[in-house]
């Protein structure tokens, strides 16, 4: 499979960046994408085609371990490194159109937090499918036993996490065409290992993503499907969102993998709709 892109290499080890552009001109903006858990940027290839076509140029990002990116397939040390390595990916993108961040499922979460010190370098931030729920009630005993622990063992490999293929997460809702490329493209692997430090702050998410919901001030584009099992955290985001232009879209019939479902052209329209609106401010 052949991918256009580029290497971010200030960032170690080097993060590949995927790049689809639109054929002719300069693009009125760029969106740089943020896949979920098991995918790569080739995930969203439907859905940049469809911004080419309206002169948006988009660049999706391989985590580490992932996709073309360099480092031990799918060993995920933190939340701060895969942050770290968002920056890092914004700043390497070539064109000086306004710039905005997308994130689906776990990447989607993960733009919730990275967003927080990006803001000045963004237009706006499209949350899809966010992988989380939103939370003020902290957990005492985490915060007083595991914390601790993980500060010392953060770097040791905890678990061994199984990834469910696109079918089994959605069943027949998925892309038919998205499972099967998925059991056959060789960059997909089975498993994650997840780092002491990773999953420690993975149950901390509810309390982070409600802080990082205060602190963005920006626009902010909120989609689901109807029949998502995320929609309650992805409404409790967009109720906790600090920022005074905040879109939530829930789309009817729609479930988790709405990017690569049989109707994505109108979640595709809806995406559109928003960015072009907020292009030119």
């Amino acid at each position: 499979m052949d991918r256009d892109g580029f290497y971010v290499t200030e960032r170690e080890p080097r993060i590949f960046v995927e790049r689809f552009v639109p054929g002719e001109g300069e693009p009125q903006a760029t969106v740089l994408c943020l896949p979920g858990i098991g995918n790569y940027g080739w995930y969203f290839t439907p859905l940049a085609r469809y911004l080419n076509a309206r002169g948006i140029s988009v660049h999706a990002v391989d985590y580490r371990g992932t996709g073309l990116s360099r480092g031990t397939r799918w060993d995920v040390p933190s939340l701060e490194v895969w942050c770290g390595d968002v920056a890092a990916a914004l700043g390497a993108l070539p064109s000086r159109a306004p710039a905005f961040l997308l994130g689906h499922s776990i990447g989607a979460a993960l733009a919730i937090q990275a967003i927080v010190p990006l803001q000045s370098k963004v237009v706006g931030l499209v949350v899809v499918a966010p992988a989380m729920s939103v939370d003020s009630k902290p957990i005492p005993w985490v915060n007083y036993l595991l914390f601790p622990i993980a500060s010392v063992l953060s770097s040791r490999p905890m678990l061994r996490i199984p990834i469910p293929t696109c079918e089994e997460m959605v069943g027949n809702h998925a892309d038919k065409e998205l499972a099967q490329a998925l059991q056959v493209e060789p960059y997909r692997l089975a498993h994650m290992t997840s780092r002491c430090g990773m999953t420690i702050n993975t149950i901390r998410t509810r309390e982070a993503a409600r802080s990082a919901a205060i602190r963005t001030t920006l626009p902010v584009a909120v989609v689901c499907g109807e029949n998502d099992a995320a929609l309650d955290g992805a409404i409790q985001y967009h109720d906790a969102l600090g920022s005074a232009d905040k879109t939530l879209i829930v789309l009817p019939r729609q479930h988790h993998h709405l990017l690569r479902s049989p109707q994505q052209t109108e979640v595709f329209r809806e995406i559109a709709a928003w960015l072009e609106l907020h292009i030119h401010g």
